[in-house]
Order: structure tokens, then sequence, then C-alpha cells
């Protein structure tokens, strides 16, 4: 009887090891369950992530387009009230030439007066501050430089439309801007020395 006791208790003892064997390995296979459920997740973001990214890369030269055709536009309606005609039409090409239409005639930048030059370059940057910026502040060095009063004229109008700018600063050795101006700061240099005459 001591015999068959002993074997059913070592059985015994072996059916609980097997049994804590089995609810281990169990466990395992839950936690591994578990793992190839967070990497499937993994792979499926993994797909995700590079599809995004592939998209992205495409979608860039169409964004770029679209952000310049936006800006030659603007800049074209800037430049045609600067300059007051009609028959001139600015391009701001994909590569970010400036090419003036006057007519039938195609004009780079390079071979445009100096009126044409000023107009043409504050209507591009202007155009691009407007659509880029969210800072609400332009600042212009000396705008006017080779535009004739008329042009001067329709560059104030122009500015004084604009509602992309909460602020705008200009430098001038005219007095063009009187009109449009909150505040100004006039100095003068009548001894090589800069002194504030008027604010």
């Amino acid at each position: 009887m001591t015999q068959l006791t002993t074997k059913r208790d070592e059985r015994k003892d072996q059916l609980e090891d097997v049994a804590a064997e089995v609810e281990r390995l169990e466990e395992k296979l839950d936690e591994r369950s578990e793992k190839v459920d967070e990497l499937q997740e993994l792979e499926a973001d993994l797909e995700f992530a590079k599809w995004v990214r592939e998209n992205v890369r495409n979608a860039g030269p169409k964004m770029r387009e679209v952000i310049t055709d936006r800006i030659g536009t603007r800049a074209n309606a800037v430049f045609r009230s600067i300059r007051g005609r009609d028959a001139e039409q600015l391009e701001w090409t994909a590569d970010y030439d400036i090419i003036v239409h006057d007519a039938d005639v195609r004009k780079s930048f390079s071979t445009l007066s100096g009126g044409e030059k000023m107009a043409a370059a504050l209507a591009v940057r202007l155009a691009i501050l407007e659509q880029l910026s969210s800072l609400g502040v332009a600042f212009l060095d000396e705008p006017t430089a080779n535009l004739d009063e008329q042009k001067k004229t329709n560059l104030v109008g122009q500015l004084e439309s604009l509602d992309a700018f909460d602020q705008l600063a200009v430098i001038s050795h005219d007095s063009t801007f009187e009109s449009m101006t909150d505040y100004s700061v006039k100095i003068e240099k009548p001894e090589q020395t800069s002194e504030v005459v008027s604010d």
C-alpha cells in the first residue's frame, strides 16, 4: 500500500508539474499572440508611414506649382496696379524667374527698365509676403526708386488696399507715403551726422 501511495503521490506531483508547465506555456502563447498583434499593428503603421511619405514626396512639386501659381497671379495683379497698364502682364515662373509680357513682347527681368524692375520685384515680394507670411508685417526699402509720379501714386494705392499686413514699414527719400502713414520719422544729414528732425 505504501508503494502505491508513493507512486500515486509521485504521479500527482508530476501531474501538478505538467499542469504548471501547461499553464506557463499557455501564458507564453498569450504573450506571443499579443506580440504578433503588436507586430502586425507596427507593420500596418510602417506601411501607412511609407504611403504618407511617398504621397508627400509626390505632392511636393504639385504644391510648389500651386503656391507659385497663386503668388504669380497675385503678383501680376499688384504689378498691373502699380504700372497702370492693362497691356502688361507679369509672369512668375516655376523656376522663380520674372517675365513681363507687353502686348506681344516677352521681356526677361534682366531686360526690363529700372521702373519695370522695381514694380515687378515689389509685386512679387508683396505677393510672397501676403501668401506665405503669417506675421502681417512688411518692410520696404526705397520702393519708389525708378518709378515716375503716377506709378508712385499707383503703388501707394496698391499698398493701401492690401489687407494682409497689419504693419507696413517704408524707408524712402521722397514723401510719397506721407498720405498713408500713421507715424513717420524724418531724418536729415546736414553735416555728416544723421539727425531726427521730426517724429
